[in-house]
């Protein structure tokens, strides 16, 4: 659904594990927006796989961001 376009110069970002940064949970948590939309389009299972996959890996960042911010 209506979901903000962001350029290509902000997804082109190369991120190394150890980078959790603001900026790159929000490119996350776009990416997880797009898959939604694509699937709600498609119905295709694969993107909600994917989407899957994402979210869990992004409420994994998140938990490793919060007992970050703790110490």
């Amino acid at each position: 659904a209506g979901r903000t376009e962001k350029s290509a110069e902000v997804t082109s970002t190369i991120y190394t594990p150890h980078m959790i940064t603001d900026e790159y949970m929000d490119d996350l948590l776009y990416k997880i927006g797009q898959l939604s939309d694509r699937f709600e389009e498609t119905g295709n299972r694969m993107y909600y796989i994917m989407m899957e996959a994402m979210v869990n890996s992004y409420e994994a960042k998140l938990k490793i961001q919060m007992q970050d911010e703790q110490v």
